[in-house]
């Protein structure tokens, strides 16, 4: 059973001992001789070096997944920071918000916009689900919209959200999931199930930590599930495409029409009017 105390934090595994691998952590998921960790960064994308990259290799972490789009704005140096961590040797990710504010296509066009070229390179795409209001429609909707384009969708979000503020729904439990839970253990079998998942891909056990300057999360992820090919991406019908553009016009005009909650944030109605051109020309 859990005694409810804290564990210290999961080490790195040491790099440079080819014969030698890290095994599970205290022996909590023994079908498995190690998993892999990652780093998760929000707002500190444009601090990467090639330096800090090296250095937290070594140490032993191996993904790097990025904040993309918080919801409402993009941070700077997303496909920079995930350049630079996958050409120093490293497995990236990104991650999106998402809130039933704005349309689902605006947030997935915002992510991949902000991925750029690093798109095809990504191990997952992770769909946060962290923000009131989230509805399960919207995060099978930014799913669809991932796999059209060739990526892996994976559900990140915590109990006491999708428990306490999204009503426990278990429409997302085919997809994968990343849990937030700190203070326990590291582990890849959920502490406290919920949405109709009782396993994960990837747990992040720690949150904000400084490592030489810059603020990052750490996380136990499936080495094999990361590591696994990407599915080739499925053209978009026309029909759909051009749906979502006309949705994308139909918010604009409802924000400056003041009858959503966007309508007093500045420049919404020009955002909504943008993703529906770049959906017109084919950018995302």
């Amino acid at each position: 059973g859990r005694s409810g105390l804290v564990a210290a934090p999961l080490q790195p595994r040491a790099k440079g001992r080819k014969q030698q691998k890290r095994p599970p952590p205290r022996q909590i998921i023994p079908e498995r001789r190690y998993n892999l960790l990652a780093l998760d960064i929000s707002f500190s994308a444009s601090k990467v070096t090639p330096e800090w990259c090296k250095a937290r290799l070594a140490e032993g972490y191996e993904l790097l997944w990025v904040d993309a789009w918080t919801g409402k704005q993009s941070p700077e140096g997303v496909e920079q920071a995930l350049r630079t961590w996958r050409e120093a040797g490293g497995y990236i990710g990104a991650y999106g918000c998402i809130h039933d504010g704005r349309p689902a296509a605006q947030h997935y066009a915002s992510a991949k916009a902000a991925i750029g070229e690093e798109w095809p390179n990504l191990s997952f795409f992770a769909i946060d689900c962290e923000i009131d209001f989230c509805s399960p429609s919207a995060v099978l909707a930014v799913a669809g919209y991932v796999e059209r384009d060739g990526g892996r969708p994976v559900v990140y979000s915590a109990y006491w959200f999708w428990a306490g503020h999204m009503g426990n729904p278990t429409d997302c439990a085919s997809l994968p999931l990343i849990d937030a839970s700190y203070g326990i253990e590291p582990s890849l079998t959920m502490y406290r199930p919920y949405g109709g998942w009782n396993t994960c891909v990837g747990h992040q056990y720690q949150n904000t930590t400084d490592l030489d300057g810059i603020d990052v999360d750490i996380s136990l992820f499936d080495d094999a599930w990361v590591q696994a090919e990407q599915p080739a991406p499925a053209p978009a019908p026309s029909s759909d495409r051009q749906q979502f553009v006309n949705s994308s016009r139909g918010w604009a005009n409802r924000v400056e029409a003041g009858t959503v909650a966007d309508a007093d944030r500045p420049g919404a109605a020009a955002e909504y009017r943008t993703m529906a051109d770049w959906l017109e020309q084919g950018l995302v």
